[in-house]
């Protein structure tokens, strides 16, 4: 049993799972506090709010990346390559859980977690949808010459 699952399993203990979801949440907003959010919902400002998301969380520990993805699922993913927690949120989701809900507040958008440290990945990756890509549009198609 580690340091911090004791520290964690008294606070549930004592203040109930409130108690264990605001410090996880109070935990966060520290890591997080100096990152400007979006300056809109424009791609450019959510790919650059997600680079400073990233930043901070590297600093915490998390050496975390953003990598711009393409195709159906267009957007750009933060990934944490380590997490300094994992082995606490194993126990405790609260943690993962708030971690996921600030990084929504401060991009002004929804985000999806598609991999966690916790559950074997290998690395916790969260989605942050942009806008779709104009899809090419086909060659207008013309009747002329064509028989009746």
């Amino acid at each position: 049993m580690t340091t911090w699952s004791a520290a964690m399993r008294q606070l549930r203990e004592i203040g109930g799972e409130e108690a264990v979801r605001t410090f996880a949440r109070r935990r966060i907003d520290a890591i997080l506090a100096d990152v400007a959010p979006a300056d809109g919902p424009d791609d450019a400002a959510l790919e650059a709010a997600a680079e400073r998301i990233a930043t901070a969380l590297s600093k915490a520990g998390y050496v975390a990346t953003t990598t711009r993805v393409g195709g159906p699922i267009h957007g750009v993913q933060i990934c944490q390559h380590h997490c300094p927690v994992s082995h606490v949120a194993e126990e405790f989701p609260e943690l993962c859980e708030t971690e996921q809900q600030a990084m929504a507040e401060v991009l002004g958008t929804h985000v999806q977690r598609l991999a966690t440290i916790v559950n074997g990945d290998c690395a916790c990756t969260t989605h942050v949808p942009l806008s779709p890509a104009p899809s090419p549009r086909p060659p207008a198609t013309s009747t002329e010459g064509a028989s009746r």
